[in-house]
């Protein structure tokens, strides 16, 4: 580990759930599509990801469209008796449907939203992931299909469902390099390590046998 320690940022539990989106997102609305009488393969997938403080896209984003929305932390962040912070992120997650005849729409916003509410707890430890930070748990916190008005149901629904992402070890208190690491040269692309002891000093004390 280097002289910083543990830096760790929403984007990284963003990235963590987007994995999970894009590696398991396809085997949920196939098994959904089964439970539901649909032919698995009906459901459209994901045309687009985007990202955001709130649930909202532009309009040359192609639907299905998977929003992102982290809007910050649920809680105030917790150290441990070794300086290590644990944080919870709130991360919202929105998918937003097109869809005729009418009020399809907003019965396959349900079908989306389930295969995602699915999908991310049920695969929140999977190995296969690329995990840049310290997972604890992901909680399923809410789930709403009221972000748009009721007279938009006709065509196009957003189902929305809300997650707290728990985060250990987030950052330590204590570390950091002891000078700032600013100089006439570029910096260098490997963080600084904590130099190798030279001096080892011992204390010998003897007890009777």
């Amino acid at each position: 580990m280097s002289v910083f320690g543990p830096l760790v940022s929403a984007l990284d539990a963003e990235n963590h759930v987007e994995q999970i989106i894009r590696r398991w997102l396809p085997t949920y609305l196939y098994e959904i599509e089964r439970t539901h009488g649909l032919e698995p393969g009906t459901l459209p997938l994901l045309r687009s990801i985007v990202r955001s403080s709130e649930i909202e896209k532009f309009p040359e984003d192609q639907l299905p469209c998977l929003m992102l929305a982290s809007p910050g932390l649920t809680d105030p962040p917790e150290a441990d008796g070794g300086g290590y912070y644990s944080a919870n992120w709130q991360i919202n997650l929105g998918v937003e449907i097109v869809a005729a005849p009418n009020r399809r729409a907003v019965e396959l916003a349900r079908l989306y939203t389930l295969a995602v509410r699915a999908a991310v707890i049920q695969q929140q430890q999977d190995p296969g992931l690329q995990q840049p930070v310290r997972m604890v748990r992901i909680d399923w916190r809410d789930e709403r299909y009221d972000v748009l008005d009721s007279i938009d149901d006709r065509t196009v629904c957003i189902g929305r469902a809300e997650f707290g992402v728990s985060v250990a070890e987030v950052l330590q208190r204590g570390l950091g390099p002891l000078d700032p690491l600013i100089g006439p040269q570029p910096p260098s692309p490997v963080a600084p390590d904590w130099p190798t002891s030279e001096t080892v000093i011992t204390t010998v004390e003897k007890e009777p046998i």
